[in-house]
């Protein structure tokens, strides 16, 4: 894995190994980690959406849980398509473009080390997939509904050290409480975000339009005249 620099939520730089900067159908997703793994040797993996706001990439936390739970069905899409060596939905994105980007509070889930290896393959350079893993134990894949945003997930494996059937189970943190208005910003801030980049293009549009009417109009009469000329 490759190394990147992002921004805390204090303006601090941190280096993270990069997982995968990529486009899945249309939208734009980071996994980065920091090597943590827990007593089973699941390696924590943090995934934040990135979206354009005035031209620059923003980080957008992703706290809804019907969002997340959808995330982790994208994340065993984007699995397999590596595995199978094909980009039917999943561009790679250049990293260059959100080197040192912030990050504030992050979610993350707990990935079999096996599948985390197959999730960071052959991103921007070709390389040989020797994981041994089949289609049809990534699809056994079952997602639990998540409660709070905190929660942790964890992909397991099924006794024997099988990949068959596996499951992302939720594991409930302490004090995992999150004030209402937290959550609510963050929503209303992706909200506000679409919204304003919607006025813009329709702004855009009329601006055009405008343009266009005015050069029909020197086309037929001339340039216009300052008064008092």
């Amino acid at each position: 894995m490759r190394k990147i620099s992002l921004v805390d939520s204090s303006n601090s730089v941190f280096e993270v190994d990069l997982v995968r900067y990529f486009e899945y159908d249309d939208e734009a997703f980071l996994i980065y980690t920091l090597n943590e793994t827990d007593e089973k040797g699941y390696l924590k993996l943090y995934l934040v959406e990135i979206l354009e706001e005035l031209g620059e990439p923003v980080c957008y936390t992703i706290h809804d849980n019907d969002d997340w739970e959808l995330m982790q069905e994208m994340i065993k899409k984007v699995i397999k398509e590596i595995k199978a060596k094909t980009r039917d939905l999943l561009k790679d994105k250049d990293p260059l473009e959100i080197e040192k980007i912030k990050i504030v509070e992050p979610r993350y889930f707990k990935l079999n080390k096996k599948l985390a290896d197959i999730l960071s393959l052959d991103y921007l350079e070709r390389e040989e997939i020797n994981v041994e893993v089949e289609d049809q134990e990534i699809d056994d894949m079952v997602i639990e509904a998540i409660d709070l945003p905190e929660d942790e997930v964890i992909i397991l494996e099924t006794e024997g050290e099988t990949m068959d059937n596996v499951t992302i189970e939720p594991v409930q943190m302490s004090d995992p409480i999150i004030p209402n208005n937290e959550v609510s910003d963050e929503i209303n801030y992706k909200e506000l975000y679409f919204a304003l980049k919607e006025e813009k293009e329709a702004m855009d549009e009329a601006f055009e339009s405008m343009m266009n009417e005015l050069m029909a109009y020197k086309a037929k009469y001339g340039e216009l005249e300052e008064p008092g000329k």
